[in-house]
This record gives structure tokens, C-alpha cells and sequence, in this order.
């Protein structure tokens, strides 16, 4: 431990009542695994249980987030459990703090939570086939290089349906992915 890193513990123990519990593993229902060089974040444990609670632990992987066929017998008709829908796409919102690779999927599954139609759960259940083939999936957090660089991105009103813009950026600390947002 640094000498700087000891004297701000020291100062912190003065003013307050600390116990230095060693290295982290779990934070939050975050697994963190220590390397020599970086740390990793995920949050497989969760994920398994989110996939066994929604009865997916053998379902067949899929490569892809977000599925692309559309059925016209599932557009109009309303989910019959949309409790479920809802539990699920919450967990779901919980799982992408470490995994911004679900966060744009997550984001369109949560634009209809309160009245979710069968082709809803259709992308849930793409969405949670996808879990399972990425269930490794997390962030690398290293130390070098810390240049600060955001990334921004604006879709101008292209979903006919609604004629809403869907806004996105990303920061990055050196190779860390620090920071992400997907809105409509």
C-alpha cells in the first residue's frame, strides 16, 4: 500500500469508525476478481439466478440481444402476466450495471413495462437467450493510459411509430468503460 493511501486511511480512522475487511470479492451483488494488473466485474451469480427464475437455465443461447422476427399474431395481444414481465425486465435493469452490452435491449424491454404485449416478452425472452450464451460477461477495470474520452450518439426520430429520439453516450477512463446511458 502506498504511503498517500495509508495516511488518507489514517486520517479516515480518526474521524470515523473503519474496519479494514482485505480485499473485495462481492460488492452489491458485483463479484469482483483480482488480477495482477486490472479487476473484473460481473455479476454471474445474478444472472443465473435470474435465468433459473425465469425457468431459461437450459434454454438455447442466442448470439444476438435484440431478435429481429416479428410475428403479427403477437403485436396486438396483451402479455397475461405483465407482474412477470415487469419482475424480470426490473432484474434485467439490475444485471446492466456491469454489462452495457444489454443496455440498449434492456432499455426497449422497459419502454413497455406497463402494458407489455406478447411480442414484449417475445424480446425478453431473446434478451435472457442471450444472457445465457454472454453469461461471462462483465467489465475490465486497469490502470493505465487514464485519457478521459466520451462517446455520443443520437438516432433522430426513426421509430415511425412513436417519432422519438433515442439519445446514447459512453465514457471511457483509459480502456475502462466508466459510464453509459441509453434514453428516449
Amino acid at each position: 500500500m502506498t504511503t498517500k493511501i495509508k495516511s488518507i486511511l489514517h486520517q479516515l480512522h480518526s474521524e470515523f469508525r473503519l474496519k479494514q475487511l482485505g480485499e473485495v470479492a462481492l460488492f452489491i451483488g458485483i463479484q469482483v476478481i483480482k488480477t495482477n494488473n486490472s479487476y473484473f466485474l460481473h455479476q454471474q451469480h445474478y444472472a443465473r439466478e435470474l435465468l433459473s427464475h425465469a425457468g431459461f437455465t437450459d434454454c438455447k443461447p442466442s448470439t444476438t440481444s435484440i431478435g429481429m422476427k416479428r410475428s403479427k399474431e403477437l403485436i396486438d395481444k396483451a402479455y397475461s402476466d405483465p407482474t412477470h414481465y415487469q419482475k424480470l425486465a426490473g432484474s434485467l435493469h439490475y444485471l446492466s450495471i456491469t454489462r452495457s452490452d444489454i443496455a440498449f435491449a434492456t432499455n426497449y424491454i422497459c419502454q413497455h413495462m406497463h402494458n407489455p404485449i406478447n411480442m414484449n416478452f417475445q424480446d425478453l425472452k431473446h434478451l435472457l437467450r442471450y444472457i445465457k450464451d454472454t453469461i461471462n460477461y462483465g467489465l475490465r477495470i486497469q490502470s493505465e493510459n487514464l485519457m478521459l474520452r466520451t462517446y455520443t450518439n443520437v438516432d433522430w426520430a426513426s421509430d415511425s411509430a412513436d417519432r422519438k429520439s433515442i439519445t446514447s453516450f459512453c465514457t471511457f477512463l483509459g480502456p475502462n468503460l466508466i459510464y453509459w446511458s441509453i434514453k428516449k
